[in-house]
Formats: structure tokens, sequence, C-alpha cells
């Protein structure tokens, strides 16, 4: 989303673990490492735009599903680098969100 969405091409993927600061993003002015603030969900970009739309399409279903009904939400969509179980983290955080937005 930084460099391609944003046009922020100056962040770099690097260790994708917080080690190397490549990644280093301002967030309320302070610096964080952006691979620490997406449960470091997608890594090769396969899976990426159906597990999105999967979990898109459940949130707009359920406001706050429960783990196993987001791993039934995403059974259809295959990650080359396994990395469901961040996949699932990430859309419950994305749920905490939409339900903290929601209340105002």
């Amino acid at each position: 989303m930084l460099r391609e969405e944003l046009d922020l091409t100056g962040t770099k993927y690097g260790c994708g673990e917080g080690q190397c600061g490549a990644c280093t993003v301002l967030v309320d002015s302070q610096p964080k490492r952006s691979c620490l603030l997406d449960a470091d969900a997608m890594q090769c970009g396969y899976c990426t735009a159906g597990m999105i739309l999967a979990g898109v399409a459940l949130l707009d279903r359920a406001a706050d599903p429960a783990e196993a009904d987001i791993a039934h939400a995403l059974e259809g969509n295959l990650c080359r680098c396994g990395t469901y179980p961040r996949i699932v983290a990430a859309v419950r955080a994305a749920a905490r969100s939409v339900r903290s937005t929601s209340r105002g």
C-alpha cells in the first residue's frame, strides 16, 4: 500500500521482522516499522487480492466474526507462503478497526 497506492517509494521491505528498519514510516510523528503494523499477513502477494476481498465481504456480513468464521470465509483462497494465521489475525484487526470507527 505504501509504495503502490501512496507512492511512498522510500519505504522498502527488508527483513519483515522489524529488525532492519528499511520499512520505517512515521505514524503520528513517531517512527514505526511498517512490517509490524499489518500483522505481516501478506508476503509474496499471490493471495492478497482474494484474501482482502474475502475479508471485506465477511466484514460486510459480520462486524465481529469468530476465528472459525474468518477461516471459513478465506478457505477458498490459496496462500503460497502459508501465512494463514497471520491473515486471520489481520482480518480480526480489521474487524476491530471497523467496529471502533463505526462507534465514532
